[in-house]
């Protein structure tokens, strides 16, 4: 007979069958790829360093002057449009590199302090915050000491395509917990109408895909 467990084994259990996932594969060479995986639980400590740096970031920016400059619309677009062909370049899914632009389009920057701290943001989340975070199949993490961090970076690093490819997995899974949020929330709004509760509000999982905070200016 198995053990009675503890009161956290059993919310632990529970918790993990709630994990929200995304599986891909990671090119080693024309034939050969890594398996790997972004979980959900892992999201909160990466928005929260996206946005330690963001912020620190920003607050640099402002003491320059550039949150009152505007952005150089020419050079947005065309980086958003180089960002669409890297994408198709590496026979990204007509849905993902909709879904990559739509998250773009969203997080336009509203002055050049945005800008930069935007850009420094997604370069460092590519970069150093998620290699912290991948994981197998299993879940395990893939690099568990900083040596091993920074040789994966140094290797993302010289390969855009491969940075593009973290990116667009994490974009995907903020994506997929949003949508699972929202269909627990109209779950609960079903029962709590049928049973006549009121309705309790709640605050969405995540934030800005990629750091940027538009309230600030």
């Amino acid at each position: 007979m198995d053990e009675k467990k503890s009161a956290i084994e059993l919310i632990e259990a529970a918790q993990k069958k709630k994990v929200v996932k995304v599986d891909f594969n990671f090119p080693l060479d024309e034939k050969n790829i890594l398996p790997m995986s972004l979980h959900s639980p892992d999201m909160f400590t990466i928005q929260e360093i996206q946005d330690i740096n963001y912020r620190a970031k920003f607050a640099e920016y402002r003491k320059k002057g550039l949150h009152e400059e505007p952005i150089d619309e020419a050079a947005w677009e065309k980086d958003l449009n180089d960002q669409i062909d890297a994408l198709k370049k590496e026979g990204a899914k007509k849905e993902a590199i909709e879904l990559t632009v739509k998250t773009l389009k969203d997080d336009k920057p509203l002055n050049m302090a945005q800008e930069g701290a935007q850009r420094y943001s997604r370069i460092k989340t590519s970069q150093d915050i998620l290699p912290m975070f991948l994981r197998d199949r299993e879940g395990n993490v893939l690099f568990k000491t900083q040596d091993e961090r920074d040789r994966f970076k140094a290797i993302i690093s010289s390969d855009i395509s491969l940075m593009n490819l973290l990116v667009q997995k994490y974009v995907e899974l903020t994506t997929l917990i949003t949508e699972t949020t929202e269909q627990a929330k109209n779950s609960s709004r079903g029962d709590d109408s049928e049973s006549g509760k009121p309705e309790t509000p709640s605050q969405d999982v995540t934030d800005s895909p990629l750091g940027q905070k538009k309230s600030m200016k």
